[in-house]
């Protein structure tokens, strides 16, 4: 009988130890520019390994070409969560 429970704990620890860590988050991009009348948004689903939905969050601009040899400035930020 102990051997039996000693070899359950030993199964249900591995079972626990082999769990799936994936994480299935929704990111929101928005970008937007002081030339944009409004800014743009969109969303989307990705499954990560390992860590948290957080780590995918950033900020990113970009200065691109524009009329008359003026500059513009695009800006993006991300911010993801976990779907639950």
């Amino acid at each position: 009988m102990k051997k039996l429970l000693f070899l359950a704990c030993i199964a249900l620890s591995l079972a626990f130890v082999s769990c799936d860590k994936s994480k299935d988050c929704s990111c929101t991009v928005t970008t937007s520019s002081p030339e944009m009348l409004e800014a743009s948004t969109t969303t989307s689903f990705v499954t990560i390994k390992s860590g948290k939905c957080d780590d995918l969050n950033a900020d990113h601009s970009t200065t691109q070409p524009g009329f008359e040899g003026e500059e513009i400035t695009v800006t993006q930020k991300s911010v993801c969560s976990e779907v639950k």
